[in-house]
């Protein structure tokens, strides 16, 4: 279970992260 979340926090983390580096 810890891990799956970890994996699903991880790719929200990804796509904000790739949203604010495509605002720039």
């Amino acid at each position: 279970m810890g891990r799956r979340r970890n994996f699903w926090f991880s790719d929200e983390y990804v796509k904000t992260a790739f949203a604010a580096m495509s605002r720039g």
